[in-house]
């Protein structure tokens, strides 16, 4: 089955999209809403926009796999990234006094992390996680998989489902990349791969509630047709976080009131974090907007185009989507075609575009920092300041 071609944000979310909405309409909690016909609506015209710039993309080659060249791999030390990420996690630990996995509670999993290095070591875990695997794709070397293992170790103490998420989106679509056709067993191995890993957002989930999973089926709405299903009660709350963005989503339209606020549109949307803070500090000034319609407060994410439609409405939405496009097209100039990174900057962009269906990756300051990452080696190379990273 060949896929290779599919590594393109503009043609995964709109498939992404519509699969979203085939397991919504699998009626598995009475929680949800059903969707009205303005939101088919605009998700028809979203998907149809974006295939026709997918294809465009894949058209001229905009995008295209590499294998790392062997100088570029040379030029690193992941054995100095790794001494570098321990300090970071200790000093993290330290600081907040606790290990968000070992401690399995709500309290410690939202105040873990210092502000100014949880960051960075999330975005170094995420990039590296990614680089690494397209450097084993390209030499064959297994270390590079004790390096990964290290990466995704350390997310699992932190609690950073997000962070696994983006690793796990890329590792698929790298390889997809690379093989350029999945075969069967192949098909069925990332089968099983997705229900572990079901299982494990399950599992944090709860923990980040404090709910069982039991409790979680029995006080959370689960239909009749999930129970005759046969899956496992600890993978509801991935349907839960799954589908819930496009139900609150839906919630939030219904509500019809909106900021109307161009602000808090560009600040509070599109900007970074990071930035956004520094302005609204600087200026004292307050763009924050209402809080979106949730189906319970625990499943508290709406999909990027929620906060975009409290803050403008549906132009808000319209302006969400060109954003969306310049974002990419913007990464693809600076990685072009040929990049020694694009293929894992590439991944990544896709991972961020599948996510956004659950809420605004776009103004994360830990997404910013991967992308960024790359020019930071570049700069560092260049200075020939030390052989690192």
């Amino acid at each position: 089955m060949k896929l290779g071609f599919l590594i393109n944000p503009f043609l995964l979310f709109p498939f992404a999209f519509l699969f979203l909405i085939g397991m919504y309409n699998l009626d598995w909690s009475d929680l949800f809403p059903e969707l009205e016909f303005n939101t088919y609506i605009f998700i028809f015209i979203l998907s149809v926009l974006f295939l026709v710039i997918g294809f465009i993309i894949t058209k001229i080659g905009v995008i295209k796999y590499f294998d790392i060249p062997k100088h570029i791999i040379d030029k690193h030390n992941p054995w100095l990234v790794v001494i570098i990420m321990t300090i970071l996690f200790i000093v993290d630990v330290l600081y907040s006094g606790t290990v968000p996995f070992l401690a399995g509670n709500i309290e410690e999993y939202e105040n873990f992390g210092m502000p100014i290095i949880d960051p960075i070591i999330l975005s170094m875990i995420i990039f590296y996680s990614i680089y690494w695997f397209h450097t084993f794709l390209s030499t064959k070397k297994k270390k590079y998989l004790l390096f990964i293992f290290f990466n995704i170790l350390m997310c699992i103490l932190m609690a950073r489902r997000s962070a696994l998420v983006y690793v796990f989106i890329s590792f698929l679509l790298i390889y997809t990349q690379k093989k350029q056709s999945i075969r069967k067993r192949s098909i069925l191995i990332i089968v099983v791969l997705v229900f572990c890993f079901s299982w494990l957002f399950g599992f944090l989930g709860n923990m980040k509630t404090g709910l069982d999973d039991n409790h979680t089926t029995q006080h959370m709405g689960a239909t009749e047709n999930f129970y005759k299903s046969g899956v496992s009660n600890v993978h509801y709350i991935t349907y839960l976080y799954v589908c819930s963005p496009i139900a609150n989503f839906q919630l939030t339209i219904n509500k019809k009131d909106y900021n109307n606020s161009f602000g808090a549109l560009v600040l509070g949307q599109f900007t970074p974090d990071f930035v956004a803070n520094k302005i609204i500090n600087l200026f004292s000034i307050n763009f924050e907007i209402e809080e979106m319609e949730t189906v319970i407060s625990v499943l508290n994410v709406g999909t990027f185009f929620s906060g975009t439609y409290i803050a403008f409405g549906w132009l808000g939405i319209i302006f969400s989507v060109f954003y969306m496009v310049l974002f990419a097209f913007s990464i693809y100039f600076i990685y072009p075609k040929g990049s020694p990174y694009q293929v894992s900057i590439n991944a990544f962009l896709c991972s961020i575009f599948l996510t956004a269906l659950f809420s605004n990756t776009f103004r994360l300051g830990p997404v910013w920092f991967v992308f960024l990452t790359p020019l930071f080696l570049n700069f560092i190379n260049r200075i020939k300041m030390l052989k690192v990273i």
